[in-house]
């Protein structure tokens, strides 16, 4: 099937809009994976430094924008891309900085994913443990374990992150969790006047095989997360 066809095949089964990643360049790069706490906060601000003009936009369908660029294929030949998304909230970073580390707070503004989330280590750094909602009743369900921390930066705050283990929260069999992995996430929190510009990337693995509209969904919920935080925070 050539290009064109499969374009206008997925269009006529409206599928299109599901998978906006068809549309970002891909390479033939292997996925670097177990990034250290440091190494993730440089990853994620170096790629926050780039110009969107390097990324591929993706139409959002809210008020974030939405880029994304391909970060590589794992062992098992899974494609793996980050995710990259902005907004603007009339609120001061310290208020959104709450709302976003806070985990009662993280079930809302995180709702469609976040199907429980504990404390394992309090602190900065903090280890946190997500339970991830069921994708299909074909796939297993997923778990993280999330190393993250925080720190001031000029104006504003930056929070950043990467996948970690503890004995607290051991690997359970596949067949009935499997252990994904943040790969590195960052999140600029930014004062301009009387509002601040929020700026996220995330680099999710899903550890295993799982359909691509899975894997375009994850990209698109980044923008989602933060019309809900802006939501959840504008409530307070």
């Amino acid at each position: 099937i050539n290009a064109e066809y499969g374009q206008a095949l997925l269009h006529k089964l409206g599928l299109q809009a599901e998978l906006p990643l068809q549309n970002v360049k891909k390479t033939n790069e292997t996925a670097i994976l177990g990034y250290t706490l440091d190494k993730a906060a440089q990853k994620a601000k170096s790629l926050l430094e780039e110009p969107v003009s390097s990324w591929t936009e993706l139409q959002s369908k809210n008020e974030a924008k939405l880029f994304s660029k391909f970060y590589g294929k794992t062992s098992d030949g899974m494609e793996i891309f980050i995710a990259r998304a902005s907004i603007e909230i009339p609120a001061p970073p310290s208020k959104i900085f709450s709302a976003f580390w806070d985990i009662k707070s993280q079930k809302l503004w995180d709702i469609t994913t976040i199907a429980d989330i504990s404390i394992v280590q309090d602190g900065n750094p903090q280890i946190i443990y997500e339970q991830h909602k069921v994708l299909s009743a074909a796939c297993a369900r997923r778990d993280v374990v999330l190393s993250r921390a925080h720190r001031s930066e000029g104006n504003g705050i930056f929070v950043y992150g990467t996948s970690t283990t503890s004995p607290k929260v051991p690997e359970q069999p596949k067949a009935v969790m499997t252990r994904a992995k943040v790969v590195f996430f960052g999140l600029k929190i930014e004062n301009i006047g009387n509002k601040s510009r929020v700026e996220w990337v995330n680099c999710f693995d899903f550890a295993g095989p799982v359909h691509i509209k899975f894997v375009n969904q994850e990209v698109l919920r980044c923008s989602q997360r933060l019309v809900k935080l802006k939501e959840l925070v504008l409530e307070k």
